[in-house]
Order: C-alpha cells, then structure tokens, then sequence
C-alpha cells in the first residue's frame, strides 16, 4: 500500500481527529480518497464547460400552483443545442435541449408548453449513448442534431477540392 503524509492545518486537525474516531484509520483514508476524487471530478468538469443542471420534470396543470407529478432530476453536464417549435400563435410550443454529461452520455429534454390556461405543460427527458442514437429516436429536430454537431467540433460544411 502506498504511503502520502498529509500536512494537516491547526484549525483542521479537530476535524481529522473526529473522523479518524469515527471512521477509522482506514476508513479516513479512503474517504479523503473518495471526497478528493469527486473535487477532481467537478474540476475537470468545470474545466470543460460543464456545470450542475436541474430540470423538473412531469406534468405542470394549467391550474396555479397544482403539480401532482413534478420532480426534479439533477446531473453534470454542458448544454449543446436547443430548439424551440412554435404552435399556433405562439401560446404553445415544445423546446427540446441536448445536453452532453460528464460521463459521455447525452440527455434530450423535451417540454411540451401551453401559456393557456387550464392546458397542461408536461416535461420528459431521454438518455442515449451516442449522438446518432437521438438522431435516429424521432425524438430531436433535424435542426438540434445540426446544432448539436457543431458544438461538438463537427463542421456542417463540405470540403470542396477544387
């Protein structure tokens, strides 16, 4: 097992002697271990432009303040393309957004909005492990997957060799 001394500073040494009390020597190590790892990991993914989403999901009444199944979803992510589909005079419409996680993974939200009143606004999200998988679950715009690609370095434009 490999050895790291850790310098400890006076105003945190109480801290470290309950938590080795507690937990253990060995437990203290691998929960410095395990906090550390998640720092690295929200570092990293701050590095990259990613950043803690929450979006509620469900249905939303059209009646003031009555959400019988709205729940919150959180996860690390970077939003890559948004889309907005108008109906009607522009009191409804869907808004899809793709967002890319931390894990690779890519996270469709679509919300399906009325500004009527007593008309329901219902949210959902859907999980795929690749780009051509959203594009081929009927699930995304044409316009999104576009969007999408360019935010991910993929340049729409053809080569010309002329």
């Amino acid at each position: 097992m490999a050895s790291k001394n850790l310098y400890v500073r006076e105003e945190d040494v109480q801290i470290f002697n309950e938590a080795a009390e507690i937990l253990g020597e060995e437990s203290l190590s691998a929960a410095i271990a395990s906090v550390l790892r998640r720092a690295v990991e929200a570092k990293k993914a701050e590095l990259e432009g990613m950043e803690q989403i929450e979006l509620e999901v469900g249905t939303r009444s059209g009646v003031m303040g009555d959400t019988p199944d709205l729940k919150k979803i959180r996860f690390t992510g970077k939003e890559l393309a948004f889309h907005r589909k108008l109906q009607g005079n522009d009191t409804r419409g869907v808004d899809t957004t793709l967002y890319r996680t931390k894990k690779g993974k890519f996270l469709l939200f679509v919300e399906d909005w009325s500004r009527w009143q007593g008309e329901a606004t219902t949210s959902e999200y859907f999980i795929y492990d690749t780009l051509e998988d959203v594009e081929t679950s009927g699930n995304a715009t044409g316009q999104l997957i576009r969007d999408a690609k360019e935010a991910l370095g993929d340049d729409p434009a053809t080569e010309l060799d002329i």
